[in-house]
């Protein structure tokens, strides 16, 4: 008896919890030299955000949502932003009806990536979509690990064009797939 209703109790709030179909997640590209102190993209990074949207579009499904990090004071790195930048554009311009849905979504500041994935597994709205992400490299082993992740790998700096893909089995809730790609800069 204690057994069935644990179980069904299972089932219940694995029922409550919606999960993406999966989450895509870039560090943002290229940066001026480190011997600069500025928090822009380098003529190689912005390449790199022109070419997303083409590489996305035929890689992955219009997404339900785009993040990237967002800055508290303008010392901090528009990177992420400006690597997004492009992909947003694209897919309000193929998609105007949509349109509000690409608007990129900085509230989450660097470290806050256990709100992020907190957010990415209850919100309904993500439920069974996928999500594209972009990031500092410093939190994204972390990012990866609280969205299920497990032995996530760290992600080494100045490495601009890993593509990290995390697919969740839609009856467990679970990470049923981590992938690394490479995404390569003409």
């Amino acid at each position: 008896m204690q057994k069935s209703i644990l179980g069904a109790a299972l089932l219940m709030v694995g029922s409550l919890c919606s999960v993406p179909h999966q989450i895509v997640i870039i560090s943002h590209g290229e940066k001026i030299a480190k011997t600069n102190v500025n928090p822009y993209l380098n003529d190689r990074g912005m390449i790199r955000s022109m070419q997303l949207p083409q590489y996305f579009k035929a890689n992955f499904p219009v997404p339900a949502a785009i993040f990237a990090q967002g800055t508290m004071n303008e010392a901090n790195s528009l990177r992420p932003i400006q690597t997004m930048a492009q992909t947003a554009a694209y897919y309000s311009y193929l998609y105007p009806k949509e349109a509000a849905q690409f608007t990129i979504i900085t509230k989450f500041f660097a470290t806050k990536v256990d709100a992020l994935a907190q957010l990415l597994l209850t919100n309904k709205d993500y439920d069974n979509k996928t999500i594209f992400i972009c990031w500092c490299h410093d939190e994204l082993q972390e990012l990866a690990q609280k969205l299920g992740v497990k032995d996530a790998p760290i992600w080494p700096g100045g490495v601009y064009g890993q593509v990290c893909v995390i697919k969740f089995d839609q009856k467990t809730n679970l990470v049923k797939s981590f992938k690394i790609r490479e995404q390569t800069v003409v």
